[in-house]
């Protein structure tokens, strides 16, 4: 058993201490996986026990207003995150097919980065709200396998790209996924505002870009198996590769079923 303990003591300051970032040990939720384990746990324990007996006896919530507040700050927030990953990496100095991982944040342009995605990853947490939001509008619907797996993953990858690929070829993700954000948010707030544009032309099409921008993830992570100048490292390519490949097939599923299923049987 002493021999188990030291085991894992050991594999633990290996993942977390020796190949961690340590400019960002002292960031929000930086210093230790168990904070956001722990997030994680009482996110899944809402939204999958807690939250639906909660709701069992009770109307659901009108909760337009704060959505509509909540769904315009995540425009914001997104949309700033993207442009300023553009303006400070892969617009200007980053190389598409491979940039280096850099720990230290001397430089202002890489701290703006670092900080950038460590803003990404907060703004994975306040995602969570989403669920929450329909669980407590009783809209069972909305909580699939995959909105719930996809807003849980996150919040871990996240974590993980602040924690080992603070700046560099990673950092792609947080550009993308928060200029989809900016649109995916905007099209919620604009719902919220009247239901015609809730069968606005655009909406399928959102869904589609989410499918381009997983499968771009797969082809930018996975060119770096074959020709990787910058040494991203292994262990990003055999967690990330694989799961955006996983989740691009998940929103290949609710595409097919959602808009070709649907158009075929009506």
């Amino acid at each position: 058993m002493a021999a188990l303990i030291k085991s894992v003591a050991s594999t633990y300051h290996f993942l977390f201490e020796e190949l961690g970032n340590p400019y960002i040990r002292d960031w929000y939720l930086m210093s230790s996986p168990f904070p956001g384990i722990a997030i994680i746990g009482l996110y899944l324990w809402f939204v999958k026990d807690y939250g639906p007996k909660m709701m069992q006896n009770r109307p659901a919530y009108d909760l337009k207003r704060v959505i509509q507040v909540y769904n315009l700050i995540q425009v914001l927030v997104s949309g700033y995150t993207c442009y300023k990953l553009m303006k400070h990496a892969w617009f200007s100095r980053y190389n598409w097919r491979c940039q280096p991982t850099i720990f230290e944040l001397d430089d202002p342009e890489d701290y703006i980065v670092a900080s950038m995605v460590h803003l990404y990853h907060l703004t994975k947490i306040v995602d969570l709200l989403d669920t929450v939001f329909f669980t407590l509008r009783k809209k069972w619907n909305q909580i699939s396998f995959l909105h719930v797996y996809h807003h849980a993953g996150m919040v871990a990858l996240s974590w993980g790209a602040v924690k080992w690929f603070t700046t560099g070829h990673g950092s792609m993700i947080m550009m993308l996924n928060s200029a989809v954000h900016t649109l995916l948010y905007l099209y919620y707030f604009l719902t919220s505002l009247s239901s015609e544009f809730s069968s606005a032309w655009w909406k399928k099409y959102l869904t589609t870009i989410q499918l381009v921008q997983f499968l771009y993830f797969t082809l930018h992570f996975g060119q770096t198996v074959f020709h990787n100048p910058c040494k991203f490292g292994w262990f990003a390519q055999i967690i990330v590769i694989p799961q955006n490949f996983f989740i691009f097939i998940l929103f290949a599923d609710f595409y097919y079923k959602a808009y070709i299923v649907k158009k075929k049987t009506s």
